[in-house]
């Protein structure tokens, strides 16, 4: 039988539902984290556009030829069923490999690649490992960028046709995906060259406070942006790094106000445990004449509401129960919180007067327009750039000076509030490492031929491992356990449910 390798960017997009389909397989396949050198090594430059995962087979006794199929990012053009067509159709196809048949007849197969190496695929793989990875040149990089930005061109279009084919500008919105993974891309490239991260200084301000996946929005961003200002012309596409910064403030927006009216009205539990769903039914809150907006969306993992919607949200907060509902959490401070209310709710946070320059509302509403008008439509200039972080970053005196510091004011308030009542989980893992659990929301299961794993994710892409099992149903059943002890049980230890199983 073959065997392969499993090779993935850290954060590439579809890698539990690629580790389902491969467990089901019962192949000897080993899973292996990728930078962009070995993946350049490895993968022929066709089957590396639209994909951050692969899959490559190759007999045992012969490991100079191989198969590779890329998996989707979750950014392409995918039809629903793709990896789950593979679990049926690819033993088939290994047969047909291993006798040097590669008349591949599936419409998915057409991006199945034979590849043959002058050395064994472990041997290259093990020589990358045994050197210090070649560093790219700044212009190695320039070239890279100029690429991207060619790529992501080409998918606006892609998505503006099929926003206006479906008359649904929401379409538009998973474009911020291609922008997200394009951005990521150029910034570990900077970094394996050897520049520093460019850490902004409002994440040193709120380091306690901001969520691990704003902060990689936010360094990501400043990183890209630097190095693109130095070695790239003004009228690079600055939509990629532009990406990071509105998804900053609608992450932090959802995690401060939503998360606030989210917890009054009993749609989450705790606030350490924003994306945790605890209520069935709608909740809808007035967003305008006839229009509101679901604060229990997919109940089960409530969705973020989208800067649209937010911004008509706090437009209408002097109706719809947002007004009240700030009006009593800045109640139970001992300090006068009117000039944050003002912020938050613009022009109806006074008893009818004019609307105040500065309102996060306005702000929203600015950020809101460069996004879809310089990013979904077309690309966005360096200046257009500069606009947009100055509303988001600026750092000017005063507590809302800027987009996100007042937003992260508001985040410092809820989460107090809160916090009388709500608590973090410490967790202790197999291995005795101790750790707050409210950053490691999304667990899963993951087989590695010999035994099954309880996996974690940090915010800010890193892995736990919490612990071991020899079967799936254990590992499943621990998993469970742990999703019920979150943001309920101050203390759990998974090695207490080991000894019981």
């Amino acid at each position: 039988m073959a065997i392969g390798i499993f090779l993935h960017y850290p954060n590439a997009g579809y890698l539990e539902e690629a580790r389902n389909v491969l467990n089901g397989l019962k192949l000897d396949i080993q899973e292996i984290k990728a930078d962009y050198e070995t993946v350049s090594n490895l993968v022929p430059y066709t089957l590396q556009r639209g994909a951050e995962s692969w899959l490559i087979l190759f007999a045992p006794d012969y490991q100079r030829d191989l198969l590779i199929l890329p998996f989707p990012d979750k950014s392409s053009e995918v039809q629903e069923g793709f990896l789950g067509s593979i679990i049926e159709e690819l033993p088939r196809v290994i047969d047909m490999f291993l006798s040097r048949n590669f008349r591949f007849s599936l419409d998915w197969n057409r991006r199945f690649q034979y590849v043959h190496i002058d050395v064994s695929v472990y041997s290259l793989l093990n020589s990358r490992r045994g050197q210090q990875q070649d560093r790219q040149t700044p212009q190695q990089i320039v070239h890279f960028c100029q690429a991207t930005s060619q790529n992501i061109q080409t998918e606006r279009n892609k998505a503006w046709r099929r926003a206006q084919e479906k008359g649904n500008p929401i379409v538009l919105d998973q474009f911020d995906k291609v922008l997200e993974t394009a951005n990521h891309k150029i910034f570990e490239r900077i970094i394996a060259q050897g520049s520093k991260k460019v850490v902004p200084e409002i994440v040193n301000i709120f380091e306690d406070i901001m969520d691990p996946e704003t902060k990689r929005f936010l360094i990501t961003t400043e990183t890209v942006s630097a190095f693109v200002d130095k070695h790239l012309p003004p009228n690079f596409d600055y939509s990629a790094p532009g990406c990071g910064l509105w998804k900053a403030v609608e992450r932090e927006l959802n995690l401060s106000l939503v998360l606030h009216l989210r917890r009054e009205a009993g749609v989450v539990k705790n606030v350490y445990y924003p994306w945790k769903g605890s209520k069935q039914g709608k909740i809808p809150i007035l967003t305008g004449e006839n229009r509101s907006v679901d604060l229990n969306k997919d109940s089960k993992n409530p969705d973020s509401i989208m800067l649209g919607p937010m911004t008509s949200l706090l437009e209408w907060g002097h109706c719809n129960t947002v007004r009240e509902k700030l009006e009593n959490l800045f109640f139970a401070f001992d300090f006068d919180f009117d000039f944050l209310l003002q912020y938050l709710l613009g022009q109806h946070a006074g008893a009818g007067g004019s609307a105040k320059k500065d309102t996060l509302p306005e702000f929203l509403d600015k950020i809101r327009k460069l996004r879809n008008g310089h990013a979904h439509i077309s690309a966005m200039s360096r200046q257009e750039f500069g606009t947009l972080r100055n509303l988001v970053l600026a750092s000017k005196h005063g507590a809302t000076s800027s987009c996100l510091h007042g937003i992260l004011l508001l985040k410092a308030l809820v989460l107090l509030y809160w916090g009388q009542s709500d608590f973090p989980t410490k967790i202790t893992t197999e291995d005795k490492q101790v750790v707050e659990f409210k950053n490691y929301n999304n667990t899963f299961t993951r087989g590695d031929g010999s035994n099954w794993k309880l996996v974690a994710i940090h915010g800010d892409g890193s892995e736990l491992c919490i612990a071991t099992f020899d079967t799936k149903d254990d590992a499943e059943a621990v998993r469970k356990e742990l999703d019920k002890a979150a943001g309920t049980e101050k203390e759990w230890d998974v090695n207490r449910f080991k000894e019981k199983m």
